[in-house]
């Protein structure tokens, strides 16, 4: 009697602690998976931001342009330069150089956008397998337990045949 009452004290006590192994690898899923989808908002957001950014630098660049252009024929105007021939040539250079600042900046942050969305993504992947690694060591635990609670009973059976 006392040998069948400790087998299912240690077949309670492996259940149990397999219960609880499996419990915990669900959490640490469920974690891992909500740490990576924060982590993915983040980075979104970030991405977002780099937007916001680069469509705010265009607008000053341009800005930037007009007041420079702007300030290239007043002084044009007051020293009676006609704008034709090699002042106009200087004017469209810099047009020129406002247009590739304009577009090296927006390209900038679109590249470093891209980079974040890529990054969110990556993320997002990380979260579903850590998700399904959780529920994979559900399995295995719940499966242990089962062998160590089978191999206990055929232990008893063996001693007692």
């Amino acid at each position: 009697m006392a040998v069948e009452t400790a087998l299912w004290v240690s077949a309670a006590i492996a259940g149990a602690s397999a219960g609880y192994s499996a419990y915990t690898s669900h959490q640490q899923g469920k974690s891992q998976e909500a740490a990576a989808d924060y982590n993915a908002k983040v980075a979104a957001q970030e991405a977002t931001r780099q937007e916001q950014i680069a469509r705010l630098e265009q607008r000053e660049l341009i800005e930037e342009k007009r007041r420079f252009v702007s300030r290239q024929v007043a002084v044009y105007g007051k020293q009676g330069v006609q704008l034709k021939g090699t002042p106009l040539r200087v004017m469209a250079g810099t047009a020129r150089t406002f247009a590739r600042e304009q577009q090296m900046a927006v390209y900038n942050r679109q590249v470093s956008a891209a980079g974040y969305r890529s990054e969110a993504n990556l993320y997002k992947f990380q979260g579903k397998a850590a998700k399904r690694a959780g529920y994979l060591g559900v399995g295995q635990s719940l499966i242990g337990g089962a062998s160590q609670v089978s191999q206990m009973y055929l232990q008893y059976k063996m001693a007692t045949a």
